[in-house]
């Protein structure tokens, strides 16, 4: 499987946040899997266009459809609890493993963007 450095960016309604993280592409699956410094296991579906996050505290996903409306779920490991949101993904910019989505969870409007980087 490749290791491929990739920039992420988010765009939150209260901060921009920038990373580069070393990540690995799988190719089979067509997704990229790559590790947060808060020890969050990042994997993104290229084909079903799924976002994962997940740590010791929390697992979520979301899943994104242009221009529909999806439900994503949170669940606080803790709590054993599951919170469903309401997605929807305005736009989706996809080039080869690059991809940009433009979404908006509840009333907040979101972006993020992986970037291949050399």
């Amino acid at each position: 499987m490749p290791k491929i450095n990739v920039k992420v960016t988010l765009v939150t309604p209260d901060t921009i946040l920038e990373k580069k993280y070393k990540a690995i592409y799988h190719p089979n699956e067509n997704k990229i899997v790559y590790k947060e410094e808060n020890n969050t296991m990042v994997q993104l579906e290229l084909n079903d266009l799924k976002l994962r996050r997940e740590n010791d505290e929390l697992w979520m996903e979301y899943p994104f459809t242009k221009e529909k409306i999806t439900t994503g779920k949170i669940m606080m490991k803790s709590l054993k609890k599951e919170l469903n949101l309401s997605i929807n993904t305005k736009n989706i910019i996809k080039e080869a493993k690059n991809i940009k989505i433009d979404y908006q969870l509840e009333n907040e409007e979101y972006k993020y963007q992986l970037e291949v980087i050399e």
